[in-house]
């Protein structure tokens, strides 16, 4: 074998091993687990057995991954969730509902979770916990315009920032503005 080929493959074995060591689930893995009744995230406990309901709601494209890791650790805990991804990206989940949407620009059923997804957060009551699951892509494919802009516009807004060249930073403050649920309103 040529020195070059070994190389090559050493090199394939530690790329995989890095992803591997970032991926959603090995993420969730390390921050989040759950001892009896105690649930442990990111070393902050929650006794669970206070909690009457568990709602997961999520939005990105690793949002469905993450939710079906989610539900490895605490499947029995979650009373209901809905989680919007981008299309193609969809995984198998048990009490999760996972939808799919456009991503960059948004559209109707990106729209249409986000809808679900405020009305889940809303229902909450104080003695339940939401847990909220964001990845890369989630303020796209979170779409919830605020009430005089119309969804075309906001589609077609994004587009031309996508073509204007500029930075996420900047697309992303734009989204906020113009959203009912970034920015810390959902």
């Amino acid at each position: 074998m040529r020195v070059e080929d070994r190389l090559r493959g050493d090199i394939d074995r530690l790329i995989h091993v890095a992803l591997a060591a970032v991926s959603p689930e090995a993420c969730l893995r390390r921050a989040i687990h759950l001892n009896g009744d105690v649930l442990s995230v990111a070393g902050e406990s929650i006794d669970l057995s206070q909690i009457q309901r568990v709602i997961v709601v999520g939005m990105g494209k690793a949002s469905a991954r993450m939710a079906a890791s989610l539900e490895m650790i605490i499947s029995e805990r979650i009373d209901e969730g809905l989680v919007v991804t981008a299309d193609g990206y969809r995984v198998p989940t048990e009490r999760v509902k996972v939808v799919e949407a456009s991503h960059p620009v948004p559209d109707e059923r990106g729209l249409a979770a986000a809808r679900q997804i405020a009305q889940l957060a809303d229902s909450a009551g104080e003695n339940d916990m939401v847990i909220v699951l964001i990845s890369g892509g989630g303020s796209a494919l979170f779409t919830y315009p605020v009430d005089d802009v119309k969804l075309s516009e906001l589609a077609e807004t994004n587009e031309l920032l996508l073509r204007s060249g500029a930075t996420i930073q900047e697309i992303n403050t734009v989204r906020k503005h113009l959203s009912q649920s970034k920015g810390g309103r959902l």
